[in-house]
């Protein structure tokens, strides 16, 4: 296991169902273990809670053993209760299959919280972010960003670390050092472009050698952006 442990605000306790309000973003990393076989799963989405346990509109992408057909840009929907200690349950209902995932969650600050699936059929854990307001675009990218990416898998995989600049008009450069199941390589070049969305939901292409590999991204805000692999 690996985990980290956040100290509360102590200024937002006693918490309560305002406690989620407004815009959040998160990102989720684990398995899904239907069908009597364990495969990896990731998510990242957005949603805007509305401070009264009803989370009217939200929008997630889902990758599962590295298939999309479960889902990409999905809307759904859910409800909430958080409890004065901080402590809640949530429920998230995807609006094209009518399918229910249930949350236990612990509040760590105003729409921060650290979550686990409380759904059999899906062992994952995650965290809620806070997504600054505003109105995203291109524009609102740009600068030097570190950035790393965790394979999970069931066996060993790849894990890469690296540097990008955005030029805040759709398009990055930079390099990167990767770790694919004990195979190195380190200081490689990438490209790429990118998309971003009013609701801060875009898509990145990075470029590296001859292979091009595209994820679903999720702006936190102009400094933090999620992403999870959409091929």
């Amino acid at each position: 296991t690996l985990g980290l442990a956040v100290r509360q605000d102590p200024g937002a306790a006693p918490f309560s169902n305002s406690s989620l309000s407004g815009d959040v973003g998160f990102l989720s990393t684990g398995y899904d273990v239907s069908f009597s076989q364990s495969t990896s799963a990731t998510a990242a989405g957005r949603f805007t809670a509305g401070g009264n346990g009803l989370i009217p509109d939200g929008v997630n992408d889902k990758n599962v053993n590295g298939s999309i057909g479960v889902g990409t840009n999905i809307p759904w929907h859910g409800v909430y209760l958080i409890y004065a200690d901080g402590h809640g349950t949530a429920a998230m209902t995807d609006n094209n299959s009518v399918e229910t995932t249930s949350l236990g969650l612990y509040m760590v600050s105003p729409n921060n919280a650290l979550w686990v699936s409380l759904t059999s059929s899906v062992v994952t854990a995650g965290q809620f972010m806070p997504q600054a307001s505003g109105t995203y675009n291109v524009a609102t990218l740009h600068g030097s960003f570190g950035f790393t990416l965790r394979g999970t898998l069931v066996a060993a995989g790849g894990d890469v670390v690296g540097q990008m600049t955005v030029d805040g008009a759709g398009g990055l450069s930079g390099k990167e050092d990767v770790n694919a199941a004990g195979t190195l390589s380190t200081g490689t070049s990438l490209t790429g472009n990118y998309t971003l969305a009013s609701n801060g939901r875009g898509e990145i292409a990075l470029t590296v050698g001859s292979s091009t590999s595209h994820y679903a991204a999720y702006a936190i805000s102009e400094r933090l952006v999620v992403a999870i692999p959409i091929d």
